[in-house]
């Protein structure tokens, strides 16, 4: 059986062109499964090896920043692939150059075989050449245009007050009616959440601080949005801390903040530079409507309630001396996992826990004690990488003497030989010449070579 595998490689993306309900279909992830499995089950010489699958599903192919694809490439730079199955070129990549570079030269150069299905490419069969590289183009400057028609019905519709898509803000339900006249209301208010904001927008216009108002939703148990969102509509928010999930002040401060919650649909907030990244866009640049959907507070209230912003103090008053603690922002409590704060205000400098009351712990930690541990630790971790490279470089050195002693040998045994094969063509020119019997010349010569086997 063959030492390596086949790697089935599937993608699909919204972004760069696979769109439209019929291509789709085409090209779905279980329509490719399908016909990359019916063409190796098919191939007598692919079907004796054993199949691996690669997948990248939301995945855009114009660069190679792609989990599936970069596990990929890291079992062929450890030479465990014997080849590589796609259904067409564009489902490997839409970046010509990339691409290109990969079929047409760094696999080959492997020893790698290349197939794809639809564009009936095989490197065993064809190096490529032209037209691959014209493929890839076709592809690359097709996904470019699409990006761009997409790029421009987006910002036609967001000129509209349309929605376009993106997260649905704490408290609402998106109506479902995405492009069409058929709704006023871009968002519902779902009643739960919506009665949470109400809550947030009316403790905070009374006076309660960001840090009150997230301790008091603490202490009632009820789930912050990621985790509500999660339960209730079926989504799959990643919650960043697994020990605990709990309101914090930037929870309340987001919430009082959006204008949302007033009726108000803002967009472009953002602008796509590349697939998967975007940048922040000015205020001055978002787009706002009003009366887009049922707003859950009046203008009195949110404005009420900005002054619990207004009133926080700002942070870093450690700071004042210049001095920045070694362990700020990298200190965690053990008992809820959020950050805990440097609190050098006091006689005795320690870290907090954030969350207060809402962590029930009341973790204080001694900053001095706990600076000098971690310098103990660090100190103790470095002593042993040093003395891990030191005797590492020594064994370096001693392997490095040891192979040139070797090599120095092995030279002087390959002249001593060469001295004997010397040698025996003088004796024989002394017998041909009759300078030495022929008794005495097989004598000598039988000797010479078994020295020179030696």
């Amino acid at each position: 059986m063959p030492g390596g595998y086949i790697a089935m490689y599937l993608r699909i993306s919204d972004d760069d062109g696979d769109i439209g309900l019929e291509k789709r279909e085409s090209i779905s992830i279980s329509n490719q499964r399908k016909v990359l499995l019916d063409f190796i089950n098919e191939d007598v010489t692919l079907a004796k090896y054993s199949v691996r699958e690669f997948l990248d599903d939301g995945y855009s192919g114009v660069n190679f920043r792609r989990p599936g694809i970069q596990k990929l490439l890291k079992e062929v730079q450890e030479g465990n692939v014997e080849c590589i199955i796609v259904k067409d070129l564009s489902r490997f990549g839409r970046n010509y150059v990339e691409a290109g570079d990969y079929i047409e030269q760094l696999f080959p150069l492997l020893g790698i075989r290349f197939i794809a299905v639809s564009d009936r490419f095989d490197s065993f069969e064809n190096s490529g050449g032209i037209e691959v590289g014209f493929k890839n183009l076709i592809h690359d400057l097709y996904s470019k245009d699409l990006s761009q028609k997409i790029k421009s019905v987006k910002r036609m519709y967001q000129e509209k007050g349309k929605y376009c898509g993106g997260d649905v803000p704490y408290g609402y339900i998106y109506t479902g009616n995405k492009k069409t006249e058929a709704a006023k209301d871009i968002y519902l208010p779902d009643p739960e959440a919506a009665n949470i904001v109400k809550r947030i927008f009316f403790m905070a216009a009374n006076g309660k601080k960001v840090s009150e108002i997230a301790e008091c939703l603490n202490e009632e148990g009820i789930s912050i949005p990621g985790i509500y969102k999660n339960r209730t509509a079926n989504q799959n928010y990643r919650i960043k801390n697994r020990t605990k999930n709990l309101w914090t002040n930037e929870h309340i401060r987001g919430i009082i903040q959006n204008e949302v919650y007033l009726g108000i649909y803002v967009c472009r907030k953002s602008t796509t530079v590349s697939p998967k990244e975007a940048v922040q866009n000015e205020r001055t640049d978002y787009l706002k409507f009003e009366n887009a959907h049922q707003g859950l507070v009046t203008k009195e209230v949110f404005d009420a309630a900005q002054k619990a912003i207004q009133t926080i103090g700002k942070r870093g008053r450690y700071k004042k001396d210049g001095n920045v603690p070694a362990l700020q922002g990298k200190v965690k409590c053990g008992y809820c996992g959020y950050s805990m704060n440097y609190n050098g205000r006091s006689a005795n400098k320690s870290y907090v826990c954030r969350m207060g009351k809402s962590c029930g712990s009341c973790l204080r930690i001694n900053a001095d004690v706990l600076e000098r541990t971690v310098l103990d630790i660090v100190t103790a971790i470095s002593a042993v990488i040093r003395q891990t490279e030191k005797r590492e470089i020594i064994e370096r050195s001693q392997e490095y003497l040891k192979s040139r002693k070797m090599r120095e040998e092995q030279r002087i045994l390959e002249m001593k030989a060469e001295r004997y094969k010397t040698h025996r063509m003088f004796l024989y020119r002394q017998w041909k010449d009759g300078n030495m019997t022929k008794e005495k010349y097989i004598g000598e010569k039988n000797e010479s070579i078994q020295k020179e086997a030696q």
